[in-house]
């Protein structure tokens, strides 16, 4: 029998594991459930095999919590890349659901059967077996009904939303761990009060889930705030650009009469100094350059007037073809936050320059961008401008784009330079 209860114990612990991936997993990463169900089930059965062995110690007691709660957190933390602090914050508030469940199921089985709280919680017996299953079906009902709940794809949570949800978590978990310790004779009143923390968990998760979706829908608008002042930018300076050569066409005219009546004149000398005076005027005038893509060329010749206003150096060789599936607002937004990177990294550069370049080799584009800079990077490449929230949209947004297209990103700092590459599938998947 004693093999048959450690069974017991290590499918329901597997099953607790496994429902705090997927809880997690809801708020944290959702569409990596699946991909990553696999790493899912052998760290559970891994995990569960250590939680065991603390229970044979000793029964809920604190260090056994503190440490499995912990082990979860590392868990969340290594299978979905996000954060630490908001793995820690999903993981405490799902353990304090579990402990909450468990504990009401404790609650509720010893008053209907007349048995002793601490003898289900401490004792392997055919009744604890029954209270564990008993608690892992209401588990996983309700983990089940929050993910059905779930509609929103992608959580998004500022650092102010993060904070309350982290204070929230932690209360709620500690008076779990307070109220498992009381010995209330009143089987009745302890099942109130952990059903009690039950719902205040669950409206935690509800004021998380709208806290996120009013995040989402700032970031949203903000996003597209930023994109239309993008391209507007693009479109004044296109128009600039059109102006200046449009300018130049009627000024040519003049210069073709001139010219011509000096030549008439026999005015050599004053030819040849009217020659050298346009010479100079011609190396200020708008090159337009064409990369195969009308949205593209208008982002690039913008960005290059900038840069020339800037004194700083501008390269481009970029090619795309016409075959291209990539969108170029797609394109348009990863070359658009690249260059005013690279622009505001050259501002205080002593020999500032920028080195475009666009080609598609083996299905896919690869857009480079390299610009001067001899200081020091942000660590994890996190903005250093004051609004902090926003304008760390940029990077966000192209990583978001290059996961779109199953490609990759990277940013490297070497010999006093900043070299990015963003390599884009271009190729439709089977």
């Amino acid at each position: 029998m004693i093999v048959f209860y450690l069974g017991m114990e290590y499918i329901v612990t597997c099953i607790d594991m496994i429902m705090c991936c997927i809880f997690c997993g809801t708020f944290l990463w959702k569409e990596k459930i699946s991909e990553k169900k696999g790493l899912i089930v052998l760290l559970s059965l891994f995990s569960s095999f250590i939680i065991c062995l603390f229970n044979n110690i000793r029964v809920y007691s604190y260090l056994n919590i503190m440490a499995v709660t912990l082990l979860m957190v590392y868990f969340q933390w290594m299978i979905y890349k996000k954060t630490l602090l908001l793995s820690l914050m999903f993981t405490l508030i799902y353990a304090s659901m579990l402990n909450a469940i468990n504990f009401f199921s404790v609650s509720i089985f010893s008053l209907k059967m007349h048995i002793d709280s601490l003898y289900l919680l401490n004792v392997q017996s055919i009744f604890r077996v029954k209270v564990l299953f008993l608690s892992k079906i209401i588990l996983v009902l309700v983990i089940t009904t929050i993910c059905k709940a779930s509609r929103v794809k992608k959580y998004t949570f500022s650092q102010k939303y993060m904070t309350f949800m982290s204070i929230c978590s932690v209360f709620a978990f500690v008076c779990n761990l307070i109220i498992m310790q009381e010995d209330l004779s009143n089987g009745e009143m302890k099942g109130i009060i952990f059903f009690t923390i039950l719902i205040i968990e669950f409206f935690i998760i509800y004021c998380g889930s709208k806290l996120s979706e009013n995040c989402g829908q700032q970031q949203q608008m903000e996003v597209v705030k930023l994109r239309n002042e993008m391209l507007q930018k693009s479109l004044d300076n296109t128009e600039h650009a059109l102006q200046s050569w449009r300018a130049s066409i009627h000024d040519y005219k003049n210069h073709v009469i001139v010219l011509s009546q000096l030549s008439q004149d026999g005015k050599l000398e004053e030819i040849r100094d009217y020659l050298k005076q346009q010479n100079k005027l011609l190396d200020q005038k708008v090159f337009y350059i064409k990369t195969g893509n009308s949205a593209v060329d208008a982002i690039i010749n913008a960005k290059k007037n900038l840069a020339d206003q800037q004194n700083i150096v501008f390269y481009v060789n970029a090619v795309i073809l016409e075959e291209c599936i990539i969108k170029p607002f797609d394109i348009v937004s990863i070359l658009g936050n690249l260059i005013d990177n690279a622009l505001e990294a050259c501002a205080m550069e002593s020999s500032p320059y920028i080195d475009i370049s666009i080609k598609e080799e083996k299905n896919f584009l690869i857009i480079r961008v390299i610009n001067s800079f001899t200081g020091e990077l942000p660590r994890n490449m996190q903005t250093t401008k004051s609004n902090k929230m926003w304008h760390g949209i940029g990077m966000e947004n192209i990583k978001n784009i290059v996961e779109k297209y199953n490609g990759d990103f990277d940013m490297v700092h070497k010999n006093n330079e900043v070299a990015t590459h963003v390599m884009l599938l271009n190729k439709e998947l089977e």
